[in-house]
């Protein structure tokens, strides 16, 4: 199910010539390109503790709660991308 999202969601965003999405609600924290198309997913707050968090330079966190309270003063993050600005169109 969720890669079947995962290639829905990458493909309507080619369709609609955007470089990238960033949704959630699915509860599986990821930051992948699919196919030239930026997919992030949030992941949620409730069962993964995850969030995406965006630097002052344009990079992209993908953030675990248990990694900022285990050791706060310097965070091991899972993944790290920059990105460069892409249109975002409500649906």
């Amino acid at each position: 199910f969720i890669g079947e999202f995962q290639r829905v969601v990458a493909d309507e965003a080619r369709r609609n010539k955007v470089d990238g999405v960033i949704c959630g609600h699915i509860h599986h924290a990821v930051m992948e390109d699919i196919d030239g198309i930026r997919y992030i997913n949030t992941g949620d707050w409730v069962e993964s503790c995850t969030a995406i968090a965006e630097t002052m330079d344009g990079t992209f966190e993908l953030i675990t709660w248990m990694q900022a309270e285990e050791n706060p003063e310097n965070i091991e993050q899972e993944e790290q991308i920059a990105l460069p600005p892409f249109s975002m169109r409500a649906a």
